[in-house]
């Protein structure tokens, strides 16, 4: 069994090898492999948007090289009944699999573009995917709205502990995702790629801590904080 995040749950999944029988593949795509059952149209539209998004995410990161993935796209009801309930998708980065009820999923892929670079805390894995997902006009995730989210309670303390993945799976999704997805929106706006590689490669665990309480990621979480008190008052 594996056990995978997703909307703010650990859901047991089984490996990839007890998919329901998936048995069309299309491979013309240089990053993806895709497989789907007979009740999936491939969308070729989307398909080539995957594909620009990849190239594009690629050169911007300047990353060389990027192992294909094998992409599961399921129905709504191939997904229930595999998940036991709806799941847009999920990235299994020890397969190169991503399992998706869309054709376009820029989420997932996301996932697989940042651990090339390193295995960062959930906080930062989750708010690059969204952020990006979000630039590049993915309209299914819906765990960015703030109305959910009171200003008030963003500290430097809450950051620090929501680096700390225990912690941040603890918290409902409707909180630490658009947490989250303002943190990269922030980092990119202020301090740009370079900074976005430079939190992708934290490596979860004691030594993310160790980081964030020293040098310029302190730094950024207070200007983060000071930037997310901000937008009260610009109400």
């Amino acid at each position: 069994m594996l056990l995978t995040f997703n909307q703010g749950k650990l859901i047991k999944m089984e490996t990839i090898q007890k998919l329901p029988d998936l048995e069309y593949s299309l491979g013309g795509s240089p990053y993806i492999t895709y497989r789907f059952s007979s009740n999936s149209t491939p969308n070729l539209f989307h398909i080539e948007g995957q594909d620009i998004f990849i190239k594009q995410m690629l050169r911007e990161f300047e990353i060389a090289y990027y192992p294909r993935i094998r992409f599961f796209k399921l129905t709504r009801e191939e997904s229930t009944d595999f998940f036991g309930r709806f799941c847009s998708g999920v990235y299994i980065n020890r397969e190169r699999a991503i399992i998706s009820s869309w054709w376009y999923n820029p989420h997932e892929v996301s996932h697989s573009i940042s651990r090339l670079i390193g295995k960062p805390p959930k906080f930062i894995s989750e708010g690059f995917a969204l952020y990006y997902a979000n630039k590049h006009n993915f309209k299914h995730d819906k765990n960015i709205d703030l109305k959910n989210v009171s200003v008030d309670e963003i500290s430097v303390n809450l950051i620090k502990n929501l680096m700390n993945d225990p912690v941040f799976l603890a918290q409902p999704d409707v909180f630490t995702y658009p947490v989250a997805y303002l943190f990269f929106s922030f980092i990119e706006k202020q301090h740009g790629k370079e900074t976005i590689r430079e939190l992708l490669s934290l490596e979860r665990g004691p030594s993310a801590q160790l980081a964030l309480n020293s040098g310029r990621l302190n730094r950024y979480c207070r200007e983060f904080v000071d930037y997310a008190h901000s937008l009260k008052h610009a109400e």
